[in-house]
């Protein structure tokens, strides 16, 4: 798998463009929480769920990882209706989205028993843990906002697969 990460190209220029306001973002989400006392700050988990099982299942960047968990939270928000079509458009469209999703994410999404039991003892380790069998997922309605539900790992799992055969009868 390794080898196919290599394929992952990011135009270092897009991304200085747009860092000094994706830091700004940041701390104005932590100052309005600055002690995580009223769980505003969950939002900054946006991508990590699947993220972090990516990263850890591949053993790949932290980076790399979060921006196929950020596609996966992309495509599970619009599949929950949580964000329209068009903001769905709109974002995949951007100059950001564009230089850093790639089509390696699909290959990582895999639904076979093994790779799903592993995927499942990941998110069951999560610290977004809310009881034994549910986590706090981060949705995105449209740039700037999100919506933090609970969701059961068993329903993230149905949608890794579910989004695994949207890409097989792409």
């Amino acid at each position: 798998m390794a080898g196919s990460v290599e394929r992952y190209e990011v135009n270092v220029a897009v991304l200085w463009k747009y860092l000094s306001s994706a830091i700004d973002a940041k701390y104005k989400v932590v100052a309005k929480d600055p002690e995580e006392k009223s769980g505003h700050r969950h939002i900054l988990n946006l991508g990590h769920t699947l993220g972090h099982v990516l990263e850890t299942q591949y053993e790949l960047p932290h980076g790399v990882a979060i921006n196929y968990g950020l596609e996966f939270a992309l495509r599970f928000s619009l599949h929950k209706k949580i964000i329209t079509p068009a903001e769905y458009e709109k974002l995949m469209l951007s100059p950001v989205m564009g230089y850093l999703l790639s089509p390696v994410r699909d290959e990582l999404l895999q639904t076979k028993e093994s790779v799903l039991r592993e995927f499942r003892k990941q998110l069951l380790s999560d610290k977004k843990k809310t009881s034994s069998e549910v986590l706090r997922f981060v949705f995105l309605k449209k740039p700037g906002q999100c919506v933090v539900r609970e969701v059961s790992v068993d329903d993230i799992l149905v949608e890794v697969c579910r989004q695994k055969e949207d890409e097989l009868n792409g």
